[in-house]
């Protein structure tokens, strides 16, 4: 048998907390999740539906633990040989410019072989991805931190240079890193703030004059304003109501399969999940928006990723 068929049958992991499932429960629908993970979701939500598929369950569907996957995913965890995420980031930690590697997913067959024990499943890479802030294209009211981690909106315009790259109405600030294919993870602090948007942007979006946040224009991200009015630029724009308030916000990108996703950090929950068709270099997007006279002074940090 190749390798390649090896490892078809079962995904060990869960979508909400990206990790190997921990009693994992399937929904009506056919979604597998940790126990723990789709009742955090659920209790942070308005609406009781699938993280993945976007189902609605008019009532609480009455989970039960999937011993079959459960004895998947314990199989899974003793396979001799394996590399756990905390070893692969660890041997990465001491190379501040490197992306760190973490492995995802991992698909095991119905049982494994015993002469399969040695070799090395096929994974799917997961980049941290290692952001940074590009001034080049920073509004001129922000300000950037010496390591280009942090960025806020000060009470004046700053005389830099005017280029292409540089948005001039719209308050924000892009990453360096471009993003042309993979999967990608970063984590951002919003603590404090009233206002900001995050997500991504397409590497061709205007950045000149007054500009409608769309897909469709090429923009994917997530907004707060007056402290407690979530939204996503979509199109028509659509509201999210937050039982939590957020204060890390986790953003994925899956370049092939068009998709850039929202979690709350904290809570280990999902939020929302865009879909799309990417054809060009996709860029890390922030915006502290206007500091409101102070009260919104506080910065946007891009933080070290933890991987538990």
């Amino acid at each position: 048998m190749s390798l390649s068929n090896c490892f078809l049958n079962y995904q060990v992991t869960c979508s909400i907390c990206l990790d190997v499932f921990t009693n994992p429960s399937s929904t009506p629908c056919g979604h597998s999740f940790c126990m723990a993970c789709i009742t955090r979701y659920w209790e942070g939500s308005q609406v009781c539906q699938c993280p993945l598929c976007k189902k609605t369950f008019q009532n609480r569907p009455d989970l039960q633990i999937n011993r079959t996957l459960r004895e998947i995913t314990d199989q899974f965890k003793s396979v001799k040989g394996g590399v756990s995420v905390k070893d692969k980031i660890g041997k990465k930690m001491g190379h501040k410019n490197h992306n760190f590697m973490a492995e995802l997913k991992m698909k095991l067959p119905k049982p494994l072989p015993k002469n399969m024990v040695a070799l090395t499943a096929p994974i799917i890479i997961l980049t941290i991805l290692n952001v940074t802030l590009d001034s080049s294209t920073a509004h001129p009211r922000l300000i950037l931190s010496g390591d280009l981690k942090s960025v806020w909106c000060g009470d004046r315009y700053h005389h830099v240079p005017e280029t292409p790259e540089r948005f001039d109405k719209v308050v924000c600030v892009l990453g360096r890193e471009a993003i042309s294919h993979g999967k990608h993870y970063w984590e951002v602090e919003v603590n404090g703030k009233t206002d900001w948007d995050l997500g991504v942007v397409r590497q061709s979006v205007n950045r000149k004059g007054k500009i409608d946040y769309t897909p469709d224009n090429g923009f994917w991200f997530l907004s707060l304003r007056d402290k407690h009015k979530y939204a996503f630029r979509s199109e028509p724009c659509t509201e999210v109501e937050m039982k939590l308030r957020l204060h890390k916000i986790g953003i994925f990108v899956d370049y092939e399969k068009g998709e850039v996703s929202f979690y709350n950090v904290d809570a280990k929950v999902h939020i929302y999940t865009f879909y799309d068709i990417f054809t060009e270099n996709l860029f890390p997007f922030f915006s502290p928006c206007t500091n409101k006279s102070g009260k919104n002074e506080m910065p946007l940090i891009i933080t070290p990723v933890h991987m538990e």
